[in-house]
């Protein structure tokens, strides 16, 4: 009888700590290991929607615990199948994946399980080597249509496509697009401008009325092998970051485009969701979009301890991107990896739409 109770305890013990197993999943978890050139890159662990934290042990080949995570703020993604899921990440720039052997899990309201890293699916980026050798000058804009009209709703859309091909830029990130809404003639504005432009688009649309969208795009003369709508914690309006990879000349490079909320609580959420993201990235980060936040704003601070502010660096930071009397400020904003240099910024003012285009010469390494 004795013996009896020792071997229930012991299941019990088994079940409440997790045993560890061969599977990547757990109650809708899975968890996977992104590696590119250098080894690991991070790891990816995929939840259902009412997840909102985990907490991580990770252990060593003598199961003594050398990390403790406690993960928020997760990304919302969709799979294949359209389902939209929670995404947490934990990356070489947090962790010594070297001393990673096992993780224990612990979702919010659920007992904790044990994952053998050597179990763990692998997905292994393709970094395949430059083509191009030496520098490269890019030239980048961000700027907020304002769907296709000036400040007296008069419709400008050709005029800023105007404005873009006399810049000369080769990749832009555009805020406030739409597709299909009654109030732009159902005009899918991604599409003319790339028309117009010759150039390539992707479109992330944050609001849906039927058949009509409303939201982000990227227009790029160089090729977009990848890109991905990522859903922001959000207000009234949702909000989202369309990420995209582009070949420029053999160099790929990730560029983001988002357009953040009204509320300065709303865009410290969103802001720490993007730079969460950021961090997974292999390649090298261009940021660039509509704030709506002043550059002296504390939340704008974080980005800045990851990222160079394009206008801060060629000292052009005090020339407004919103114009109006009684409020002028600076809110659009190009951020660039530690990395990267810039050769120019400069901001167009032009009245086409309620914001001014800005502009900047990037140069890749």
């Amino acid at each position: 009888m004795d013996r009896m109770k020792k071997l229930i305890a012991v299941i019990f013990v088994l079940i409440s700590f997790g045993l560890v197993t061969r599977a990547s999943s757990h109650g809708g978890l899975e968890i996977y290991k992104i590696e590119d050139a250098s080894g690991i890159s991070h790891l990816e662990i995929q939840t259902p929607r009412d997840i909102n934290q985990l907490i991580l042990e990770i252990l060593d080949d003598r199961n003594e615990m050398t990390h403790y995570f406690m993960l928020n703020h997760p990304l919302m993604k969709e799979n294949d199948a359209g389902i939209k899921l929670n995404h947490f990440y934990i990356t070489k720039r947090m962790a010594n994946f070297k001393k990673f052997s096992k993780i224990r899990v612990y979702p919010q309201n659920n007992k904790g399980k044990v994952y053998d890293m050597k179990e763990i699916k692998n997905i292994v980026l393709n970094q395949e080597s430059l083509t191009e050798s030496g520098e490269k000058k890019l030239k980048v804009m961000s700027y907020n249509i304002h769907h296709g009209k000036n400040l007296t709703g008069r419709n400008t859309i050709d005029e800023m496509a105007n404005i873009i091909k006399e810049s000369g830029i080769e990749i832009i990130g555009i805020q406030e697009a739409d597709s299909g809404m009654p109030r732009t003639k159902f005009l899918n504005q991604m599409k003319h401008l790339s028309d117009v432009l010759t150039m390539q688009y992707v479109f992330g649309e944050n609001l849906t009325i039927a058949s009509a969208k409303y939201g982000n795009g990227v227009l790029s003369k160089y090729p977009i092998e990848f890109s991905e709508n990522i859903a922001l914690p959000s207000g009234r309006e949702p909000r989202g970051l369309l990420s995209t990879i582009i070949n420029v000349e053999g160099r790929k490079i990730h560029f983001l485009v988002t357009h953040l909320g009204l509320k300065q609580e709303e865009r410290r959420k969103q802001i720490g969701v993007i730079l969460d993201y950021i961090q997974t990235l292999p390649y090298e980060v261009i940021l660039v979009g509509d704030f709506n936040a002043a550059p002296d704003n504390d939340e704008l601070r974080e980005i800045k301890k990851k990222m160079m502010d394009g206008a801060e660096i060629m000292d052009k930071g005090n020339i407004p991107t919103f114009d109006l009397p009684l409020l002028s400020r600076r809110i659009d904003y190009i951020f660039i990896d530690s990395n990267l240099n810039i050769n120019s910024y400069d901001v167009i003012k032009s009245r086409a739409s309620d914001h001014y285009p800005i502009k900047a010469e990037i140069i890749l390494p």
